[in-house]
């Protein structure tokens, strides 16, 4: 059900995107590549099923696992267990540093996926072009540079999570190994009951259990969080062409005839597209506008 569930988030938020990025006016697409715009669809949005699937159902049981644990630790003798929670703040402060380095380094594997899937992209639509000027071995070279990018960043992540890992794994050694010390003390005065202490050390590796999956799941929701900024990028840009407050809505059925009476526009003022113009189009025929074709304003070289 999970997965499900994650997937059937990642297909309305891939829906959503595409949706959103039509609506976007074509100066948007000046200096966007047609890969970059498929990776964030696709590629980061598939990061989301990681959140839903995996990430929100292990945080949940293990919380859960960690408060009964706590609940039975605290039963067993309260003093001990307040010793064999002391390694938990430093677990949350490697949480925050982990988030404040890997979540970046997350967004600039997705950056760099998405570059080079740009550049395949490019390549095999223009594969006949490569072909007819003989530039197989340039493109080669320039997406074995995209590969190689792309695998130096995800490195990155992978010696960040590397490292944050036995960060966890330590933290929890030093819960036990408090409980050793401390505990065989109170055993041998008599305080803790042998039974009691081994029954506190099987519990202990209950309660430490949860912290480390907490820790598995943190690494996914910020792999989530990374594809989650990218997308959140593509859907904060805004289309220029807008309607007006005033404006007049078609009715359904229209008579077909169009006029344009002194109508200018622009997606960049200082390069206008259409300047005053006015055209009377009778219905059932057809205008065609034709710009100059294959010609270059460019400034002679002295």
């Amino acid at each position: 059900m999970a997965h499900v569930a994650g997937w059937g988030v990642v297909a309305d938020l891939r829906k959503h995107t595409y949706e959103h990025i039509q609506r976007l006016s074509l100066r948007f697409y000046e200096d966007k590549q047609t890969g970059q715009l498929m990776s964030r669809v696709v590629n980061d949005t598939d990061l989301f099923e990681q959140l839903i699937a995996h990430a929100i159902p292990d945080v949940l049981v293990n919380i859960l696992t960690l408060v009964g644990v706590s609940l039975v630790l605290f039963t067993l003798n309260w003093r001990l267990t307040l010793l064999s929670i002391i390694p938990i703040p430093l677990v949350v402060v490697s949480l925050r540093v982990y988030a404040r380095y890997v979540r970046p380094a997350f967004r600039e594997r997705q950056k760099e996926l998405g570059i080079l899937n740009a550049l395949l992209n490019d390549n095999i639509s223009g594969i006949r072009d490569i072909k007819a000027f003989t530039r197989e071995d340039q493109q080669l070279e320039q997406v074995g540079v995209g590969i190689e990018r792309y695998r130096q960043s995800l490195l990155t992540a992978l010696r960040l999570m590397a490292i944050y890992q036995p960060f966890v794994e330590f933290t929890s050694s030093l819960g036990s190994l408090i409980v050793i010390f401390f505990g065989g003390q109170l055993a041998f005065q008599g305080v803790l009951s042998v039974a009691d202490l081994v029954a506190f050390f099987l519990y202990l590796d209950l309660f430490y259990q949860p912290v480390r999956n907490l820790g598995n799941a943190w690494e996914n929701i910020q792999g989530a969080l990374a594809g989650a900024d990218r997308v959140g990028e593509l859907l904060e840009e805004e289309t220029e062409v807008k309607d007006l407050e005033q404006a007049i809505a078609l009715p359904r059925h229209i008579e077909g005839r169009l006029t344009f009476e002194n109508v200018s526009f622009a997606y960049n003022p200082a390069e206008p597209v259409l300047e005053r113009i006015n055209l009377d189009i009778p219905a059932h025929k057809v205008v065609a506008l034709v710009g100059p074709t294959g010609w270059v304003n460019q400034p002679s070289s002295a």
